[in-house]
């Protein structure tokens, strides 16, 4: 038998060679005497010799067979084999605590597996290893010996045996430091010492316990990784569902655990160290600017609504919808550390970012009925602890918050109405501004909306309910259109003498001067005083005038903002719609400008903070690029693939809980900048119902198609359009399922006259 088996250190290795020993019996025949005489070998070579033979001795006796037959090694690998391990299995995962040399000179020869390591020991190998002495060896030896005899985990455990729980894990690493690495270890994790503060006790380097605490992190993770990543699954797995933010209690759920830190310690342990504790209730494995990310894309999708109350399932659909997944505690933890905002647990939550005026609009929204001011501050003030956000405002700073808000009407003189009760609809009064618009242009002076009414009477185009007010309120809400204070007085904007410069002129010099996007209200907030003008008049110049860029989101920059000629910018959006899939699978805009990096107008909007939105603003204009929401692009293959498109209607369905297609359209313009006709909004709502991914309710009032449960969960969110519905003509042509849906909502929320109107149809 070759004396290799005994794993000689190569020393020792060398000097058997010069006396040709090369089996175990030569090795017993090799007399002490003849080692002393033979020079260069001295007292501890031989003291290395005599211990090799005493092995060869013991395992000898050990096995009636012999070492003829059966190296050490090979009993080693029958009996690990019989304890339990996987000769195959990485032996990082079984040999764990190891000697620091043992585990790099296994690292630096590219032992993979167990068996790797046992043949190795068998051949004699380990011992010619670098830095790999008797005293490694030995040891190595013992480990395997321990494993063979006793099991795995009497060498990884001892006594204890395999922790079954996280604190049991988490106690035995613990456990297996030494006081003052403990204490380290404890200071840094679960009191958050610094390692400057640990130092200082330690009368050392900040360097020093830096280095020291990695070790003993490192060394520990060695020791427990694998059961720390089986007991820790849930918490990732959890984590990654909610979007990367695991607030406090849902982890105490899962560990029954109620201390992050311990559990940062466990992650560790796991090897998972890119996770952190974030504002002291939730772990996080996201850097702060994906945070950052998150959180400004969920308020945005709260400001967008205008609303002063939303129900709890659209905040809750907008923070899916932003990437954060979480339940109502988590979404309470999240605003509250975010934004120092309590939402409370009713059904309904308070816009924190609500402007003045819209709380006014709910007000109006809510009685559906003209109101003069005064009556408005009446029913403000009867609001128990101003639950619609105004504690005191005077009538005149009231009247400004009126005349501002974009759903709000002049009626009369003082009186004001919401949109959703105006006496005639939206789409006749649109039809009358057109034709008032048509009208003014080529007029150089100002005309009176009461001559106006006139002519539109005299033509038989007159509409009931249309006021000298309310036709001025509408006309001051086109871009073409100039209105002047205290009086009825419109121009048009282009051929109007007097002013100038157009609204259009104005607008413009306000972006071109601006170093950052401006939303609506920062441009209002910039133009001169003078000319009365509506927010809606603003807006739309915004959206249709050739320089101005609608990044969405209520975000505008001029278009000399993007730094590029406009050979340069055709040349780019080019290049990225032959980039585009041709199925017309949707890509964001940072792939897009990564995918194109080899071109110098991509790189350059790369590099700036705005890039990706400004390359989405730019594709809106493309003819054969459709956009959609998180600045998602895609080709426009046709009226059968506009997913995009689709997919950004599905959203504002679900966020709305029922929506019209006037909604629809309105949010496409203000969340995506969506510039395309509205006729293709129609016709993807129209085929989204045929395919089944929406329900049609009576009067084109849209929801999310589902399970019965859903639709009357999402119809909630509605209430009032959907009472509505029971006075609608179509009632007799809908079909069935429709009438028992609509039986079942009034059914269960009380309106009795509603439900006997659809029980009479059916």
């Amino acid at each position: 038998m070759p004396v290799s088996v005994l794993n000689p250190p190569t020393l020792i290795q060398n000097v058997l060679e010069r006396f040709e020993v090369g089996t175990v019996g030569d090795l017993l025949e090799l007399s002490e005497t003849v080692l002393r005489d033979a020079r260069g070998v001295g007292a501890k070579k031989i003291d290395v010799i005599g211990d090799l033979k005493v092995r060869a001795r013991n395992e000898l006796a050990f096995s009636s067979q012999g070492l003829s037959e059966a190296s050490e090694t090979q009993l080693l690998s029958d009996r690990l084999g019989k304890s339990g391990v996987g000769m195959d299995e990485p032996w990082e995962r079984v040999l764990r605590v190891l000697p620091t040399r043992a585990r790099g000179a296994f690292e630096s020869v590219g032992y993979t597996s167990v068996r790797d390591l046992v043949n190795a020991f068998e051949r004699g190998e380990l011992g010619r290893l670098p830095n790999f002495g008797p005293k490694t060896l030995t040891r190595v030896h013992e480990i395997l010996e321990t494993i063979a005899n006793h099991g795995l985990d009497a060498y990884l455990f001892g006594d204890r045996g395999r922790p079954e729980n996280l604190h049991d894990l988490i106690e035995q690493a613990l456990d297996t430091l030494e006081e003052s690495d403990r204490d380290i270890v404890e200071r840094r994790f679960f009191v958050g010492d610094t390692f400057g503060d640990i130092g200082d006790d330690y009368d050392v380097s900040f360097q020093a316990i830096q280095a020291r605490f990695d070790t003993l992190v490192e060394t520990l993770s060695y020791h427990f990784r694998p059961e720390a990543e089986v007991l820790l699954e849930p918490v990732v797995e959890a984590a990654e569902k909610a979007g990367g933010l695991l607030p406090a209690d849902r982890v105490t759920e899962l560990t029954e655990i109620n201390d992050l830190h311990r559990i940062l310690f466990a992650l560790h342990l796991a090897g998972l160290v890119e996770f952190r504790i974030w504002q002291g209730v939730f772990i996080t494995s996201l850097h702060q600017s994906e945070i950052d990310i998150k959180l400004r894309r969920l308020r945005d999708a709260i400001v967008e609504t205008g609303r002063a109350v939303l129900p709890f399932e659209q905040v809750k659909n907008f923070s899916h919808r932003a990437g954060l997944r979480m339940d109502r505690a988590g979404l309470t933890h999240l605003f509250q550390v975010a934004w120092e905002v309590d939402i409370g647990k009713s059904r309904s939550i308070k816009n924190p970012w609500a402007r003045r005026s819209d709380h006014v609009a709910n007000v109006l929204e809510d009685v559906a009925s003209p109101m003069s001011a005064q009556e408005i501050l009446t029913r403000l003030e009867s609001f128990e602890q101003h639950e619609h956000g105004i504690n005191e405002i005077s009538e005149r700073a009231l009247n400004g918050l009126l005349h501002r808000h974009e759903d709000i009407y002049t009626i009369e003189r003082g009186t004001y109405v919401h949109a959703s009760a105006l006496p005639i609809s939206l789409d006749a009064l649109d039809s009358v501004v057109q034709w008032c618009v048509k009208r003014l242009h080529g007029e150089s002076g100002q005309i009176s909306t009461k001559y106006l009414l006139g002519e539109l009477d005299e033509l038989g185009k007159t509409e009931e309910g249309l006021t000298p007010y309310l036709l001025k309120d509408a006309l001051s809400r086109h871009s073409d259109v100039l209105t002047f204070k205290n009086t009825y007085l419109v121009a048009h904007a282009a051929t109007f003498e007097e002013s100038g410069k157009t609204l259009a002129d104005r607008v413009e010099t306000v972006l071109v001067e601006a170093s950052a996007p401006l939303t609506v209200e920062d441009v209002i907030d910039l133009l001169p005083e003078g000319i009365d003008y509506h927010r809606m008049s603003i807006y739309t110049t915004l959206l249709s005038a050739p320089f101005s860029l609608n990044m969405g989101n209520n975000r505008f920059v001029h278009l000399s903002f993007v730094g590029l000629s406009e050979n340069r910018r055709v040349r780019l959006l080019d290049a990225v719609h032959d980039t585009l899939p041709a199925d017309g699978t949707p890509m964001s805009c940072a792939d897009l400008l990564s995918e194109l990096s080899e071109m110098a107008e991509a790189r350059g909007l790369a590099i700036r903070e705005y890039g990706s939105g400004l390359l989405w603003g730019l594709l809106r204009e493309h003819e054969k690029v459709v956009c959609g929401p998180g600045e998602l692009v895609a080709r426009d293959t046709g009226s059968e693939s506009q997913h995009v498109l689709r997919t950004a209607i599905g959203q504002i369905v679900g966020d709305y809980g029922a929506a019209y297609p006037r909604e629809v359209r309105s949010e496409l313009r203000t969340q995506y900048g969506y510039g395309g006709s509205d006729s293709a909004v129609f016709g993807s709502l129209t085929r989204s119902a045929e395919e089944g991914r929406l329900l049609r309710l009576p009067e084109s009032l849209y929801v999310t198609e589902g399970s019965n449960e859903e639709i009357l969960e999402a119809m909630a969110q509605r209430d009032r359009e959907i009472v509505r519905l029971s006075r609608s003509s179509e009632l007799a042509s809908t079909p069935q399922r429709v009438l028992r849906l609509l039986a079942s909502y009034y059914e269960e929320h009380g309106h009795r006259n509603q439900l006997e109107k659809i029980r009479s149809i059916r």
